[in-house]
């Protein structure tokens, strides 16, 4: 895996790279799109959970939330992205909370049982 120093000259271009993974990604592509674009943000931003990378990812992973929510695949999927970045944003977590708890409330009203059980994770 690359380290930060290896990657920190191209950080802008693979931070907006990492979000357009993300966004309006065809469906057969979201279980692996998301977990590369964490991937390349962790790489670059460290351990800083205020970093921006974070922020913008986050912001990117809920919005694809909110517009896939009512599909069963793409709920699972973004509950184990946003599972991921909420650890690694920690406290700073609560920047997001309004948008993340509509949508984990939605997963725990959803009809099937894995749905329920990712939004309590």
């Amino acid at each position: 895996m690359a380290t930060y120093t290896d990657l920190r000259w191209q950080r802008d271009l693979l931070l907006d790279a990492a979000q357009r993974l993300v966004i309006g990604c065809e469906e057969t592509l979201w279980p692996h799109a998301f977990p590369a674009a964490i991937a390349v943000v962790k790489a670059l931003e460290g351990k800083d959970p205020r970093a921006s990378g974070y922020h913008r990812l986050m912001t990117e992973v809920l919005s694809e939330g909110e517009r896939g929510a009512h599909k069963r695949e793409r709920r699972l999927v973004f509950f184990a992205a946003a599972s991921e970045l909420v650890d690694c944003l920690g406290l700073t977590t609560l920047r997001h909370m309004g948008r993340l708890m509509l949508l984990t409330l939605e997963g725990l009203q959803a009809y099937d049982v894995a749905s329920r059980a990712a939004a309590l994770d």
